[in-house]
């Protein structure tokens, strides 16, 4: 039977009602119907399922679908970047909790879909840039490692640069003395040949007046 014409109900939502397992008579309907979800994803869900559940249980718990589906679509919408993953997958559960009452849920379940996807790919991103991270700190460790290691062996150089510049001195004074005492020798040599030749001489000397006759 076709339901009378009132204030509560338009002919419209009169058609809509028989198609429907109840009746829409609660007031509630417009203030949801019109809410900011079901205007930016307009829905016509049939409510099927509910003719299982006695007929004074249906519209209350169809309103009730009607609100969380409208809460849903705003957390959808309202996700914030730094959101955990298992709330995204929550929220992707629910989706299809609302599927066989008619509602339209595919932009709901193909935004989750991506942005389950970004946050996968976020994660598995963040991991890498851990690993990174961490290959980082053991580099700089390393790195910090081997100039220490520099250091030593540059103070090791500078040490053996001083001794080597001891060392040089030391053997420039010790040439300086070959040198002189090079000369000395050349000098004694000298001598040495000098009194050679006078003994000679004097040599020569003596065996000449030997043999000189009388």
């Amino acid at each position: 039977m076709t339901p009378l014409l009132n204030d509560h109900n338009s002919y419209e939502d009169i058609l809509e009602s028989e198609s429907l397992p109840f009746m829409k008579s609660s007031p509630g309907w417009k203030h949801v119907e019109s809410s900011e979800a079901f205007r930016l994803m307009p829905q016509k869900p049939h409510f099927q399922p509910l003719e299982k559940q006695h007929a004074f249980l249906r519209e209350g718990e169809a309103l009730g679908l009607m609100v969380s589906f409208a809460n849903l679509v705003e957390k959808t919408r309202k996700v914030h970047h730094d959101e955990l993953k298992c709330v995204l997958e929550d929220l992707l559960d629910l989706v299809s909790y609302f599927k066989p009452f008619g509602f339209n849920v595919q932009p709901i379940q193909a935004r989750l879909d991506e942005l389950l996807r970004d946050k996968e790919k976020e994660v598995q991103l963040d991991g890498e840039l851990k690993q990174v991270q961490e290959k980082i700190m053991n580099d700089k460790i390393e790195e910090e490692a081997l100039i220490s290691d520099i250091d030593k062996r540059d103070e090791k150089l500078r040490e053996l640069q001083k001794s080597i510049d001891e060392i040089s001195k030391e053997r420039e004074l010790l040439m300086k003395e070959k040198q002189t005492t090079g000369s000395m020798i050349s000098s004694s040599l000298n001598m040495h040949n000098e009194i050679e030749k006078e003994m000679q001489r004097m040599k020569a000397k003596f065996d000449s007046i030997t043999t000189a006759p009388w």
